[in-house]
């Protein structure tokens, strides 16, 4: 039985992507340690993890997924921080692996009532997959390297303003590669404009 190891995501405009590269651009040079800034291709919004699914389970997933986008309010997404990551619920960070862009409290509320919504709609359907407890946080994941002594991180933290128009969820297919893992876009569903 093949399986297919699988998230549900918002992707990002291709005016953000432009604006994100830059960004990485202006402070690639002041990390003075090994850092896998990933590419991008790679950069999304995370809803729900799915790990390993078969492949028969694909329609009932892709079911739930339409469901919940029919019924998400969701236009947009608002980022408004670059910073290390993970954070903590009052955003602060913890033991620095990544490094992130922060989405807006309010983003992160609507999309965390998505996430519901999605994973309720896959229990309903049986689906089998660990589902998350803690407070969602927005993210954007841009690179990860191993935890540094204390002091060793340059000071790139900083307020920004990222814009995405959000179009739709999609079901991500991801590929673990020796060089890390590769996405692609599985199944797409439409947002619905209900606000």
């Amino acid at each position: 039985m093949a399986k297919v190891r699988m998230f549900v995501a918002i992707n990002l405009s291709s005016e953000v992507q432009d604006k994100i590269e830059e960004t990485i651009r202006g402070i690639m040079p002041q990390f003075r340690f090994p850092i896998r800034f990933l590419p991008r291709g790679n950069w999304h919004c995370t809803l729900s993890f799915l790990g390993y699914q078969p492949e028969e389970a694909v329609p009932d997933i892709e079911e739930g997924i339409r469901h919940a986008a029919e019924k998400s309010p969701i236009s947009e997404l608002i980022f408004e921080r670059l910073t290390y990551g993970p954070v903590d619920s009052g955003g602060k960070s913890v033991t620095p692996r990544m490094l992130w862009i922060l989405g807006t409290k309010e983003t992160s509320e609507v999309l965390g009532r998505a996430k519901i919504m999605l994973e309720d709609a896959f229990e309903a359907k049986g689906i089998r997959f660990e589902r998350e407890t803690r407070l969602f946080q927005a993210h954007l994941t841009l690179a990860r390297f191993e935890p540094q002594p204390k002091g060793q991180l340059p000071a790139i933290e900083r307020p920004m303003r990222l814009v995405s128009r959000a179009t739709s969820f999609d079901l991500m297919k991801s590929t673990l590669r020796r060089t890390g893992a590769e996405y692609s876009i599985y199944s797409s569903f439409d947002l619905r404009r209900t606000i």
